[in-house]
């Protein structure tokens, strides 16, 4: 990799991982007010609504253990393409929650997801060079960064429904 140095897959390579973090900035903004929003639909406790919160992370935990050994086995770049799909798929199905329960089950699925979205950080120390590896990280961090701000201006609607900002 030092000696091909940065072409044109290197480049693909960094705009797919920019691509994730802005979803997975996108999913960590929208998983701080789900809480707040899905209680005007299900008037859920104090408890439920941590659980939104912690199923999704232990989602993520099994996730990333998983898509980490399916990326082993198969190829990182199939199983972050995978991850990908898992999480676009969980997530559309988290906007058809009609129960407290469904969304538990969803957001759990989502948080698998982004579990899988770890990989991306082993593919950039696999495929681009190290003197390119701080730029394509601060691009990535950025990314992430620009994802939380993409979903600022939807939560600033007045009465909207969760199911809209996913």
């Amino acid at each position: 990799v030092e000696h091909m140095g940065v072409g044109r897959m290197q480049y693909i390579l960094l705009f797919a991982m920019s691509i994730h973090a802005v979803m997975q900035g996108m999913d960590i903004t929208f998983l701080t007010v789900l809480p707040t929003l899905a209680d005007c639909d299900y008037h859920l406790t104090e408890f439920e609504k941590a659980m939104t919160s912690s199923v999704f992370f232990i989602g993520v935990v099994i996730g990333a253990f998983s898509f980490g050994l399916l990326g082993d086995h198969k190829g990182r770049n199939r199983a972050l393409l995978f991850a990908t799909a898992w999480t676009v798929y969980a997530s559309f199905l988290t906007i058809l929650a009609n129960s407290y329960a469904w969304l538990l089950v969803f957001r759990f699925l989502v948080g698998i997801g982004i579990g899988g979205f770890s990989l991306r950080n082993a593919l950039m120390f696999e495929f681009l060079p190290t003197s390119f590896r701080v730029k394509s990280a601060f691009i990535i961090l950025i990314s992430w960064a620009f994802g939380t701000i993409l979903e600022i201006p939807i939560l600033l609607i007045p009465h909207v429904k969760w199911q809209y900002i996913m």
